[in-house]
């Protein structure tokens, strides 16, 4: 009986392994290789939405979004988490660099007017219900992040964005460290 109760609870978690396919290995980085990999990681991004708008295909172009953000976040994921674990500061700081560079990355994203054009198209009326609710929300971070201002006040307002994250970020790595 607590053969098969064990077997009931290690055998979801062997299951995961075996979906996201992450060696252990990959999250032993050094410092360094951290912002390397995160810096690599926005570059590879960038030109994945760079070849989204030079696509004449606009039907695809939000589902393209989609997977080059997902693969994005796939990569960066495990590069940030450190920041709030890791026994070494060099390590944390590193990490903690990685969250804020991804973050003014995905914000150039959704500032982008091109990719906005790209994915709001007339054959989203064609979508299916997932594919709505996709498109609504990335609608949504679009006009969130004020796509529709003029473009003086669209840079004012990204600029008011990348402090914020600056301090938010600021502000996480000061309660990390804190010691009560």
């Amino acid at each position: 009986m607590m053969v098969r109760w064990l077997g009931m609870i290690l055998l979801p978690l062997f299951a995961c392994q075996t979906v996201y396919k992450v060696p252990v290995k990959d999250w032993d980085v050094s410092a360094s290789d951290n912002l390397v990999q995160c810096k690599a990681a926005i570059s590879r991004m960038e030109a994945g939405i760079e070849k989204i708008i030079l696509s004449k295909v606009k039907k695809e172009a939000l589902l393209e979004t989609e997977k080059v953000l997902s693969n994005f976040n796939k990569i960066t994921s495990p590069l940030q988490f450190y920041s709030y674990v890791h026994p070494d500061k060099s390590i944390r700081d590193a990490s903690k660099k990685c969250e804020m560079l991804c973050e003014k990355a995905q914000l150039k994203v959704f500032l982008r007017k091109e990719l906005y054009e790209a994915i709001r198209t007339d054959e989203a009326l064609s979508y299916d219900n997932e594919e709505v609710m996709l498109y609504d929300d990335y609608i949504k971070a679009f006009l969130n992040n004020g796509i529709n201002l003029s473009q003086k006040n669209k840079e004012k307002f990204g600029n008011l964005k990348k402090r914020l994250i600056t301090l938010s970020n600021d502000f996480s790595a000061t309660l990390t460290a804190w010691k009560s």
